[in-house]
């Protein structure tokens, strides 16, 4: 069963490589803008990165559970410790020393806090499902395990989604936004949109100041739409008001809660494929390395949902283009996409496979015309 898996990561690892290599071809031959070409070729590379990042790493614990017993029989503490403690060193090494090829130096210290962060929050999670698997009564038998911690999963991951929504609002990200016209203007937006209690803010603190786009999170009562400074200095009062119609387009449809739940599935699904194969096996498998084991493959193993989750995605753009558009106008919104566009060109430039593997979203050309379409005319009489 681990040697299985293994070449399942081996296999999503090949196919990101044969993905990177036809971008890099693609982006030689068909984008003549040379800033363009580079940026291009830098974000699929540290894309690649963090997936060989994840590879490297689920391959490795499937070697050290293999090779260490963890897969069969029952530890002592001190080893069950030792195991997850060593896990979690290699985890912060292999991605600190990974970004040093997608990072500047200044940036290592963050980047470190990120991941152990990244780390700490599932270490967290497996806890509390270890906590479960004691809790299942010995009569049950370990064929019952997989589907606890499945549901149990699913329980957490909606009480956390419903925490993140109904709770009251974290410190907001950035300053409020200052201009008084253009202010009015938003909150009529967000009362037309059903969120008047969405608060909506500029991020003026490096490095996201500099960037030129928005973002929505769903975090506290009514949500946050978050611009960066770079945006609001560049867009006109009007242009601002499209972008934000847009991010309202994600709220309003229901995007965010939605991908939510469909990850939160197949993560439980994957619990309890993972759970119940190794289980059968063995079923005396040390239950925290099988978790770790859950946690540290789930990302690689995933390669094969990451289509679809994608193209998914690339919808819920068309459609959150499609409701601002009915609420600030198409051509309004077009002019604002195509100027957003043209300050970040290697968007134009994606090879069709390498955009549905790895594109959450559409091309900008294939935005640009929807809009753009003229409207359907009636042909009755």
């Amino acid at each position: 069963m681990l040697g299985l898996l293994g070449g399942w990561i081996a296999l999503g690892l090949a196919l990101d490589l044969g993905a990177y290599a036809l971008q890099r071809r693609y982006l030689a031959q068909a984008v003549a803008d040379a800033k363009a070409r580079a940026d291009g070729c830098q974000r699929a590379w540290q894309r690649l990165v963090e997936r060989v990042g994840d590879a490297v790493l689920a391959v490795l614990a499937v070697v050290l559970v293999g090779a260490g017993g963890l897969a069969a029989g029952t530890p002592s503490a001190w080893q069950a410790v030792s195991y997850l403690a060593l896990m979690i060193i290699l985890d912060q090494t292999l991605r600190a020393l990974l970004s040093v090829a997608t990072r500047a130096p200044a940036g290592m210290r963050a980047a470190f806090i990120a991941q152990f962060k990244r780390v700490a929050q599932p270490l967290a999670l497996g806890l509390v499902l270890w906590g479960v698997y004691g809790a299942v009564p010995s009569g049950w038998g370990a064929e019952f395990w997989p589907l606890a911690w499945a549901g149990s999963w699913l329980v957490l991951a909606g009480a956390w989604r419903v925490y993140r929504g109904r709770s009251k609002a974290r410190p907001l990200l950035g300053r409020p936004l200052g201009d008084g016209p253009l202010q009015a203007r938003l909150h009529a937006l967000a009362r037309t949109c059903g969120r008047p209690q969405c608060a909506i803010t500029v991020a003026d603190e490096p490095p996201l100041a500099t960037q030129v786009g928005a973002r929505v999170e769903a975090a506290g009562r009514g949500g946050q739409i978050v611009l960066t400074q770079a945006l609001v200095a560049r867009l006109t009062p009007s242009a601002v008001v499209a972008v934000v119609a847009h991010e309202f387009g994600h709220a309003c449809l229901g995007h965010l809660w939605r991908f939510d739940v469909m990850r939160a599935l197949l993560v439980a699904l994957y619990i309890f494929g993972l759970a119940t194969a190794v289980l059968a096996i063995d079923p005396q498998v040390f239950a925290p390395a099988l978790l770790w084991l859950i946690y540290v493959t789930l990302a690689p193993v995933a390669w094969v949902v990451r289509p679809a989750l994608n193209g998914y995605r690339r919808g819920c753009e068309f459609a959150a283009d499609a409701f601002a558009a009915r609420h600030v106008g198409p051509s309004l919104l077009a002019d604002t996409l195509a100027d957003l566009f043209s300050v970040n060109p290697h968007r134009a430039g994606l090879h069709p496979w390498y955009c549905r593997l790895n594109a959450t979203h559409p091309p900008d050309q294939a935005r640009l015309e929807r809009l753009r379409m003229p409207p359907e005319s009636d042909c009755s009489f």
